[in-house]
């Protein structure tokens, strides 16, 4: 009981955080219970009729093609998801509050900042968007504080490695979307900071080249492992072929819809876009390769930002849509 007061006490800013965050977001358990007959937008369509298909017994995959993964179809159905897709947004908070803490070492500053960052996502961003893209984020943001200490030469803990490549396997099969852009981050994140250590460790060293192989065997072995509970369940329902199937069909996707940037380059609005986030990670490279900066942990942040951000484009959360 002291041990565990005593770390209530150490930690109770970020317990302070996540209740205020629970009364902060009260908005959006409003907008969870009525659904989606709030909203009048050109989506509203496909929503409502995912939402009924989930409540009627449909499985998605195997009865009806649906994109966003398994927690968000079923949160109206089941209580027990509708309540932790109610976490996401203060755990989001808490985090974010985690990652300021480590930046802004000056209280004054570290308060400004959260303030500023719950104002941005309340007015701009919206607690629904915040939700969904926001778990990307944060999950990326805490994966550059673990491979942050990696390029300083410090080796990272198999079992920190496995929970990763667990976190990246349970949501690659229950958020689809995010995982599948979340895998992509971690991949481009760990050669970042295999990149980092190379400037310090010669690369053809066998130390360096058995450790890397372990890590990512240690990665690999989470992910596999963590996607096993949902592939029981896929079974049981007769989804699980029509879940591998439907990331050849989620292809498709491209020739009809707004999706990856890439189709949509012809414009000015998205070619300055897509330029000056490749010229920020270009200039970051030539400053570090070349210049030896020394890259400290503000620095690693924006680069993983940078990378994030320029994933997140591929959704049109930045771009404009034409």
């Amino acid at each position: 009981m002291k041990y565990l007061l005593g770390l209530i006490n150490k930690n109770k800013d970020y317990l302070i955080i996540l209740i205020l965050s629970f009364f902060l977001s009260a908005s959006y358990i409003v907008d969870i219970c009525s659904g989606y007959l709030n909203y009048y937008n050109f989506d509203l369509q496909e929503f409502l009729l995912w939402h009924y298909t989930s409540l009627s017994g449909s499985f998605p995959y195997k009865d009806i093609f649906y994109p966003y993964g398994l927690l968000n179809y079923f949160k109206y159905y089941n209580l027990a998801l509708t309540f932790i897709y109610y976490l996401i947004i203060p755990l989001l908070f808490t985090f974010i509050y985690f990652i300021f803490k480590k930046v802004f070492k000056d209280k004054l500053s570290l308060f400004f900042s959260f303030i500023f960052f719950y104002v941005f996502v309340l007015i701009i961003v919206g607690f629904p968007a915040f939700a969904r893209y926001g778990l990307l984020v944060v999950i990326s943001l805490i994966f550059s504080c673990i491979f942050y200490s990696n390029t300083k030469s410090t080796k990272i803990k198999t079992f920190t490695l496995f929970v990763c490549g667990m976190i990246l396997g349970l949501f690659f099969t229950v958020i689809n979307d995010q995982g599948a852009y979340l895998v992509l981050y971690f991949i481009s994140l760990f050669i970042f900071s295999k990149l980092l250590q190379a400037r310090k460790i010669n690369f053809l060293l066998q130390n360096f080249f058995i450790q890397t192989i372990e890590q990512s065997i240690a990665v690999l072995f989470g992910f596999f492992i963590s996607m096993i509970p949902v592939f029981l369940i896929l079974q049981h329902f007769g989804s699980f072929y029509s879940f591998f199937t439907y990331f050849k069909d989620v292809i498709d996707i491209v020739m009809v819809a707004k999706t990856p940037f890439f189709s949509f380059i012809d414009s000015p609005a998205n070619i300055f876009t897509v330029s000056i986030l490749f010229f920020a990670i270009f200039y970051n490279f030539i400053k570090l390769f070349f210049f030896k900066h020394k890259f400290t942990f503000s620095s690693f942040l924006q680069t993983s930002l940078i990378i994030t951000i320029l994933i997140m484009e591929q959704k049109s959360i930045i771009r404009s849509i034409d």
